[in-house]
């Protein structure tokens, strides 16, 4: 067993190792864009101004779905094209400012399922996946100690057990 913390040192969550088979596409679980294409470090990144991660990516890099669940809203909209995913888990994962869409709104999805393409739509300063969660209760949740989590091969926490601050600047 792992305990993630924040950068001021209190425990976050704990975690347990899962086996790489687990990990890989067919788990629970997925990284948003290709398993190599990012550095541990890039999942540590804050965002600018709430919880949620901007993951910098050429425009046209797969975007995948973490959770398994219900696509439940295509949108264009300030967030530029974007998706809303209803997870098996009761949070809610929605991706900012995709180039196109591969799923439409009602789709079931698996984790590492291709969801869309990464892009630069909607208020954006660049080409970027943007991801957020937020639990049943409403609360924006930080994405990174999860996407860590899945990096590492160790079962991440629940989403209502992200921090709701600490991962904004």
């Amino acid at each position: 067993m792992s305990r993630w913390t924040s950068g001021s040192g209190y425990v976050i969550a704990d975690a347990i190792r899962i086996s790489e088979a687990d990990a890989d596409e067919g788990g629970e679980w997925s990284l948003p864009v290709p398993d190599d294409f990012f550095p541990r470090s890039e999942y540590e990144r804050t965002h600018h101004d709430y919880p949620a991660i901007d993951l910098r990516t050429p425009t046209g890099t797969s975007a995948r779905a973490v959770r398994a669940g219900t696509v439940t809203r295509i949108n264009d909209s300030s967030c530029g094209r974007g998706i809303s995913l209803s997870g098996t888990d009761g949070a809610t994962y929605n991706y900012c400012h995709l180039s196109s869409w591969s799923v439409s709104s009602g789709d079931s999805v698996t984790p590492g399922q291709q969801i869309g393409l990464t892009g630069n739509t909607g208020h954006s300063s660049g080409p970027h996946l943007h991801l957020q969660i937020r639990t049943p209760d409403g609360a924006l949740r930080c994405p990174q100690n999860l996407l860590l989590a899945i990096y590492d091969g160790v079962t991440p926490p629940d989403a209502d057990q992200l921090p709701t601050s600490g991962c904004s600047h």
